[in-house]
């Protein structure tokens, strides 16, 4: 069940995973997809998955009716900027259809700014 954002080919694919793990990949960098965030959302249950990306760290955020889960990878992270083609839900590195999210996505927002829990 791999949730896909990407943009300008392998820049930036975030919540991405082998099987259900949630993971991300950022700047193709082996740190970030090669990281093990130990989430796994539950299938068949409604879920809201949080991405944060700042210059020190990456963290992945998962709620839902059994409770919150969060996890964090320290790496560096070079600023990109959010230009060019996006894509939600598929991975424009691959084959069209070839690494597409299985399921209903609602309510996308992205902000330029690492939000708090209070936000």
């Amino acid at each position: 069940m791999p949730v896909r954002l990407a943009r300008r080919g392998h820049v930036l694919r975030s919540v991405t995973g082998g099987g259900t793990c949630l993971g991300y990949i950022w700047n193709n960098n082996s740190a970030t997809y090669g990281w093990n965030s130990g989430i796994f959302p539950p299938a068949n249950q409604w879920s809201m998955v949080a991405l944060t990306v700042t210059p020190s760290n990456g963290a992945i955020t998962l709620i839902n009716s059994s409770g919150l889960q969060t996890s964090s990878n320290p790496v560096t992270n070079p600023i990109q900027a959010f230009s060019g083609v996006s894509l939600i839900g598929d991975d424009g590195a691959y084959a069209a259809g070839a690494r597409t999210f299985n399921g209903i996505i609602d309510e996308v927002s992205v902000y330029n700014t690492n939000l708090s829990r209070a936000s």
